[in-house]
């Protein structure tokens, strides 16, 4: 498998031989795993998140008594991050 740097450059060519890009669930995942595991997996994200390994992008953050303008910001798709709350002050 290629490095994931490479992999923005392969998407056209996998969409010109039919293939897709497709999310998923977590929930339906966690459904199938062992307390244990899930766990574990816990684990490791965290240690990738500490590390500096692992981050997600964050558009904006609204108090969650703007909850409306959130939502709206979040379906309107012209977003470069997650929207999230901040809960209390």
């Amino acid at each position: 498998m290629p490095p994931a740097c490479d992999a923005p450059c392969l998407l056209p060519r996998a969409w010109r031989k039919g293939l897709r890009v497709r999310g998923f669930w977590i929930s339906q995942l966690l459904k199938k795993m062992s307390a244990k595991k899930i766990q574990a997996m816990f684990e490791e994200l965290a240690t990738l998140i500490c590390q500096g390994k692992l981050k997600m992008p964050v558009d904006k953050i609204y108090p969650l008594t703007e909850f409306k303008a959130a939502v709206a910001h979040a379906i309107e798709g012209k977003r470069s991050g997650k929207v999230l709350f901040r809960m209390g002050n």
